[in-house]
C-alpha cells in the first residue's frame, strides 16, 4: 500500500506530487499528509490543479466529497471527469481540516508544464498560452485555507459497486480549497507588479503581465482559522486535488490483493518528466535552470548535495533518513542538522522532524521549543505535527486534548494519528467512533489499525460484526508487523505485544506471546513495553507464568525511563522527565477506562477488573 506522508514539499497547501512510480521502502506507516504543494505532472498518482474546472463541475466535486464515501474520477491528463453511479465499499470518507492563511506561489515555465499540471490538459494549455511569449512564465499565487482528506490509499476492483465503475480510473485522496490568481508574463515583471495574493498589488498592474484567471477572495481567506469546520464564504475555490489510481485486476480476472506496501513516514519523491527536475516550489524545470532540486528519498549522496546547495525539501528528506536510519545509519545529530537547515527555510516537514528530535531531548527548553514547532506546523496542515502535539498532551494526562490533536492529524491524512485517536476513544468506551478511526488507519496501511479493526469485527465490539473480514485484517497486520519485528523494528514488536495482551477489541490475551514481544521492544528502547512486560510477569496476564524477579527487573527499567507507577512498584524515587500513562487493567475491556473503571453503564455479564 502506498504511504503518502510527504516530506518533499512543505511550501504550500497540497503535496508536490507528480508522475511516475512510487518510491517504496521497508516500513509502511502513514497516509496522505498534504503538507506543501505545487500540484504534479501526469502519471499514476497525478495531483492536478483544478482551477480550470467549470464552476458547476468544481462545485459538484466539493459536494460529492462532503456527501460521504470516496469520489471517483476519470482522468487521462486531458480530461477530468467525476464518475457517478459507482460506490466504493468500505472505502472511507473525507474529513475537513482548517489551515492557517499563508500566501504561496508556483511557477510553470512553458506550455507543456501548464498542460501537465492543470486538469484541463493540452486543450486548456493551448487556450491559455495563445498569447504566451517566449521567456515568460505562468505563475499561480494562492492561499489554501482548508483541506478535505481521506486516509484511504488502496481501492481495488473488488471494492467497486455500480454500473459506471468501468469508467473510473482514480479516486480523490485530498483537495485543497482557498483562492488563487493565475497570471503570465516575464518573471521580473510579475515580481515587480507585487502579485502576492493577500499582500497588496492587483493582477495585471503592468501591461506586461496578463491576468489569465482568478477565483476566491484573499480578504475572505484571511478570516479562516485552523478550527473552522468549513472554509469561509468567498474562499472555497477548489485549488488542486491528489488522485490515487484504482488498482488493476491481476491476470485471470481476480482482483490484486491490497497488502500494505512500505513507504516510511515523510518519504515521497516528486517525479518529473525526462530532462526535468523538481525545484523548491515543486515545479518541474530544466536541470540547467535550477540552482538546486528535490532529491529522491533513499539517495543519500544526492540528498546531501542538494541540501548543501540550499534545497529545503532535500534537507528534510535527508534529516528523515538520518532520523529513521533509512538508506544510511541512524544519526540523530546529523538528522538535527539537516532538519534545522530545512526548517530555516520554512519547510514544514523539516520543522516537524526537528520538533520530534527536540521532543526526545531531556532539555526542558528544547521540549518547549518542540511544542511551538508542532503547533505552527500543525496549523499549516502537517498531520504528523498534530500527532506530536497529541503525544505531548498524553504525557500531561490531558486525554481530551490528545484526542483533539490525534483527530486533527487524522483529518489531515496522517494515518498513525487515526490509530492513536481510535485507541483513545476505545479506552473511553466510545467503540463506534473508535472502530471508524481504526478502519481509517487500516485503510491507510497502518497495521495496528488493521489489528484493532479486525478485533472489533470479530468480537462485534463496534457497530459491525464480521468475523471473516476481521480475520483477514488481522492476518494482514500480523504478517506485516511480524516481519518488521524480526527486522528489529521495535515499535512493531510493541504493537504485537499489545495485540497478544488482548488490548484490541475482545481478543483473548496470550500472555507468553505478549511478554516475548514486549521484552524485545523494551530491549529496543520502547519504554512503555518495559512496563507492560513487567505487568505480565507480575499478574500472570493471559495465562503467563508469574515471575517476580523478571517483574522487578522490568519495573526497574520502566522506572529509569520515567514511569512513576513503575517506580512505586519497586520503591524507587521517580526520575525527572515524563512518566507513562497509568497502568492498564490486567485485562482491558473496551468499556473500561485506563483506571479499570466503567466508561459507560455496564451490561449484564460485563465487569471491569
Amino acid at each position: 500500500m502506498k504511504s503518502i506522508s510527504m516530506l518533499a514539499f512543505a511550501t504550500a497547501g497540497l503535496s508536490a506530487l507528480s508522475c511516475g512510480p512510487s518510491i517504496a521502502s521497508k516500513v509502511r506507516s502513514d497516509a496522505p499528509t498534504m503538507g506543501g504543494t505545487s500540484g504534479g505532472t501526469c502519471g499514476d498518482e497525478p495531483a492536478p490543479w483544478v482551477i480550470d474546472l467549470p464552476e458547476d463541475k468544481a462545485n459538484q466535486l466539493e459536494t460529492e466529497m462532503k456527501k460521504g464515501g470516496l469520489v471517483l474520477v476519470r482522468y487521462d491528463c486531458k480530461e477530468f471527469k467525476i464518475v457517478r453511479g459507482c460506490d466504493v465499499q468500505l472505502g472511507g470518507d473525507y474529513g475537513y481540516s482548517g489551515l492557517s492563511f499563508k500566501s504561496k506561489h508556483k511557477e510553470l515555465e512553458d506550455k507543456d508544464s501548464l498542460a501537465l499540471n492543470l486538469s484541463g490538459g493540452p486543450a486548456f494549455a493551448a487556450k491559455m498560452s495563445a498569447e504566451f511569449e517566449r521567456g515568460s512564465i505562468f505563475r499561480i499565487d494562492y492561499a489554501s485555507v482548508g483541506r478535505l482528506t481521506t486516509t484511504t490509499e488502496i481501492v481495488s476492483p473488488a471494492m467497486l459497486r455500480g454500473q459506471k465503475c468501468s469508467e473510473a480510473t482514480h479516486f480523490v485522496a485530498a483537495m485543497d480549497l482557498g483562492a488563487y490568481i493565475l497570471v503570465s508574463g516575464a518573471a521580473a515583471d510579475i515580481a515587480a507588479s507585487a502579485l502576492i495574493l493577500g499582500q497588496g498589488g492587483k493582477a495585471g498592474t503592468t501591461s506586461k503581465v496578463k491576468n489569465q484567471s482568478m477565483g476566491g477572495d484573499a480578504e475572505a481567506c484571511k478570516k479562516a482559522t485552523v478550527d473552522d469546520q468549513s472554509p469561509p464564504a468567498g474562499c472555497r475555490t477548489p485549488l488542486l486535488v491528489q488522485l490515487f489510481p484504482i488498482e488493476k485486476a491481476s491476470r485471470g480476472g481476480a482482483p490484486s490483493p491490497p497488502p500494505p506496501s512500505a513507504r516510511p513516514p515523510g518519504l515521497r519523491s516528486i517525479v518529473c518528466p525526462p530532462g526535468k527536475v523538481p525545484d523548491e516550489l515543486g515545479s518541474c524545470r530544466s536541470k540547467d535552470t535550477v540552482a538546486s532540486y528535490v532529491c529522491a528519498p533513499g539517495e543519500l549522496a544526492e540528498c546531501r548535495t542538494q541540501c548543501d546547495k540550499g534545497n529545503p525539501q532535500s534537507c528534510a528528506i535527508l534529516g528523515h533518513m538520518f532520523e529513521k536510519g533509512e538508506g544510511t545509519k541512524a544519526d540523530m545529530r546529523a538528522a538535527e542538522a539537516a532538519y534545522k537547515a530545512a526548517c530555516a527555510k520554512k519547510d514544514a516537514n523539516g520543522c516537524t522532524g526537528l520538533g520530534y528530535v527536540y521532543s526526545k531531548s531531556d532539555d526542558p527548553k528544547l521540549k518547549e521549543e518542540s511544542t511551538k514547532i508542532f503547533t505552527e506546523a500543525c496549523n499549516e496542515g502537517n498531520g504528523r505535527a498534530c500527532s506530536g502535539l497529541g503525544h505531548q498532551a498524553l504525557v500531561r494526562r490531558d486525554l481530551d486534548g490528545a484526542l483533539r490533536q490525534f483527530d486533527r492529524g487524522c483529518r489531515l491524512g496522517y494515518t498513525r494519528a487515526c490509530f492513536y485517536a481510535g485507541r483513545s476513544l476505545a479506552r473511553s468506551g466510545r467503540d463506534d467512533t473508535a472502530y471508524i478511526n481504526f478502519r481509517r488507519a487500516c485503510s491507510g496501511g497502518d497495521n495496528r489499525g488493521c489489528l484493532a479493526a479486525g478485533s472489533y469485527l470479530i468480537g462485534g465490539v463496534g457497530p459491525i460484526k464480521n468475523p471473516e473480514e476481521g480475520a483477514k485484517l488481522q492476518e494482514r497486520g500480523l504478517a506485516a508487523l511480524g516481519t518488521d519485528c524480526k527486522k528489529d523494528v521495535n515499535d512493531s514488536c510493541e504493537v504485537l505485544g499489545d495485540f497478544y495482551a488482548g488490548r484490541y477489541g475482545k481478543g483473548t490475551p496470550k500472555g507468553e506471546l505478549a511478554a516475548e514481544h514486549y521484552e524485545k521492544a523494551c530491549g529496543g528502547g520502547q519504554g512503555d513495553a518495559c512496563w507492560d512486560v513487567a505487568l505480565i510477569y507480575d499478574t500472570g496476564l493471559g495465562g503467563a507464568k508469574k515471575d517476580p524477579a523478571k517483574a522487578t527487573k522490568y519495573f526497574g527499567i520502566a522506572c529509569d525511563k520515567g514511569n512513576n507507577n513503575a517506580c512505586a512498584k519497586v520503591g524507587k524515587k521517580a526520575p525527572s522527565g515524563p512518566s507513562a500513562p497509568p497502568p492498564p487493567p490486567s485485562v482491558r475491556k473496551a468499556y473500561c477506562n485506563d483506571q479499570g473503571k466503567p466508561a459507560r453503564p455496564l451490561r449484564p455479564g460485563e465487569r471491569c477488573p
